[in-house]
């Protein structure tokens, strides 16, 4: 009888213990931190389903620069010679726009290249930050340690010192692996002693830091997206001009240029989208933080915004990639 009542009894306690834990795990400051960690991390998966988007459309833009001059029947600069595709990225220049406002030459091949190593910083970024999405779900059950996120800062360092050749959009990219490190930093530091709250306060400054330079960096890529624009406009222009008026070429001609402007339109309104999501990711996330400095963090009104703005970019997040998929599931 004695062993059965010391069985319930361990029963019951374990019971209690485990219903405390259940409603600990459901704190008001907790939820918030799983619901934004969740944004968060849904966000960064989209983003870097969208690695290299801005090198893809530097090479757009070179295909259509090309297209433009050789409609024009323009000449290389240096000789008499026609423009020919093979050797238009080396030989012909683009106006890079750099970070004080001036414009500096560039031939295409250069400038892709860079473009390309920026995107991989910014891809580092975007791991990153999903790794502190991770470690605030795992925040009460498991120690994190930061360094496979110092391991990304020192390959986004490494890729960063590869950058020759200036624009404003590689001068963003280089800005992102010192916050990167001082995130790996934060974690290591915090993780050991369970306190989201101080997580998130240490690790504030540098998410910001990396949310900010990810969003300033989108905004670069839509800065070339309407150039790019301008250009398919003028090159449709002028290719409009030369058409023969038979119903055929006309058909054809028009099947093209719809297929140009709307990839890239929805190129245009997909980042559109995440620059958006990334502003309700950084008034969350210092939402967050300054909820976690008061003395009640779970009775904070901050955490109506962090609730408020991690549903929104949950959804915002969940339509666009319904439109991705609904344009055959590529954003290419």
């Amino acid at each position: 009888m004695k062993t059965t009542k010391a069985v319930l009894a361990h029963v019951l306690i374990f019971m209690t213990l485990s219903v405390l834990a259940g409603c600990a795990s459901q704190s008001p400051y907790l939820k918030a931190s799983g619901d934004f960690a969740t944004a968060v991390d849904n966000s960064m998966s989209t983003l870097r389903g969208m690695k290299d988007l801005n090198s893809q459309l530097c090479q757009q833009r070179a295909r259509l620069d090309y297209l433009f001059h050789r409609l024009e029947q323009r000449k290389l600069p240096e000789s008499d010679k026609p423009v020919y595709w093979a050797a238009y990225a080396t030989k012909f220049d683009y106006q890079v726009p750099q970070s004080d406002g001036t414009f500096k030459n560039q031939n295409w091949k250069t400038h892709c290249t860079q473009i390309h190593t920026a995107d991989a910083i910014v891809d580092k970024a975007l791991v990153g930050l999903s790794a502190y999405a991770s470690a605030l779900k795992k925040i009460s059950t498991e120690d994190f340690s930061g360094a496979d996120v110092q391991s990304l800062a020192n390959d986004a360092n490494t890729l960063a010192g590869e950058i020759i050749a200036p624009s404003r959009a590689t001068d963003i990219a280089k800005t992102l692996p010192n916050p990167l490190g001082q995130l790996a930093g934060a974690l290591l530091k915090n993780y050991a002693g369970h306190k989201i709250a101080e997580v998130v306060g240490t690790a504030d400054p540098d998410v910001t830091k990396i949310l900010d330079g990810v969003g300033n960096y989108i905004d670069a890529l839509l800065s070339e997206e309407k150039d790019a624009a301008g250009q398919m406009s003028e090159v449709l222009n002028a290719a409009d001009e030369g058409l023969p008026r038979n119903s055929m070429e006309i058909l054809q001609f028009f099947n093209l240029s719809s297929r140009w402007t709307d990839d890239l339109q929805a190129k245009m309104d997909a980042q559109q989208t995440l620059a958006a999501v990334l502003k309700k990711l950084q008034a969350a996330e210092a939402a967050l933080a300054t909820a976690g400095k008061q003395e009640k963090p779970d009775a904070a009104a901050e955490l109506k915004t962090v609730l408020g703005n991690a549903s929104v970019v949950i959804g915002d997040i969940e339509a666009l990639n319904k439109a991705i998929q609904g344009k055959g599931g590529s954003n290419k």
